[in-house]
């Protein structure tokens, strides 16, 4: 059972949206992936969603260099020893609650972009776990209804579609029932974002080797 963080408010503040509307055939500058992964980050944690944001030590968006098109991998590092509240302890996430809650949000956000993205990947670098999501996997278990009528993707200058975007993740559910969380589990995979990606290209050297 995922327990929801009493202390987490939401709220959301409007990103510039004139760097993230961007076809998956294109490579993002560095100005666009500055201005998508500060959208990222917000997405993850709200102003005042004071836990996440004490606990989120870093937020990268990075070009996959295994796929033949243009595609983006999320990264995400975080730190539960930096959580600090007198009222709860200790940080009262797990590492699989965690990677649910913001794979939900993922699964959001990255319908509202126009880029394509490949794996989320999640570290704790209190205890050096680390573990992925392919990102369309994310997106068929979250949202569960099928019928979900979202927003215009973000496009240029368009502020009043990033906070529609904004209020809808920040919205996510935070509790996940017993038999959608087994569904989780079964797409999450331990390892980090260097061991996916060298045994993609050793896996396609040994194919053209052959």
């Amino acid at each position: 059972m995922i327990y929801a963080l009493r202390i987490i408010a939401v709220t959301f503040f409007a990103i510039p949206t004139n760097l993230l509307s961007q076809s998956v055939e294109k490579s993002l500058t560095p100005e666009e992936l500055t201005a998508a992964t500060a959208y990222l980050k917000t997405a993850l944690a709200a102003p005042k969603e004071r836990a996440f944001l004490q606990v989120i030590t870093e937020v990268s968006i990075i070009r996959n260099p295994t796929d033949t098109l243009e595609s983006y991998d999320l990264v995400v590092l975080y730190d539960p020893f930096r959580f600090r509240d007198p009222h709860v302890g200790v940080y009262p996430l797990k590492f699989s609650d965690q990677l649910i809650i913001w794979g939900k949000r993922v699964s959001l956000f990255t319908r509202s972009t126009r880029w394509k993205s490949n794996n989320f990947y999640l570290h704790d670098l209190s205890t050096n776990r680390q573990a992925w999501i392919f990102i369309p996997d994310a997106r068929q278990l979250y949202p569960e209804k099928t019928n979900v009528k979202y927003p215009a993707t973000v496009s240029l200058n368009d502020t009043t579609s990033t906070k529609t975007w904004l209020k809808l993740i920040h919205e996510t559910a935070p509790t996940t029932n017993l038999n959608m969380m087994s569904r989780w589990f079964r797409i999450m995979h331990n390892g980090s974002r260097e061991q996916v990606i060298n045994e993609k290209l050793q896996h396609r050297k040994t194919k053209v080797d052959n």
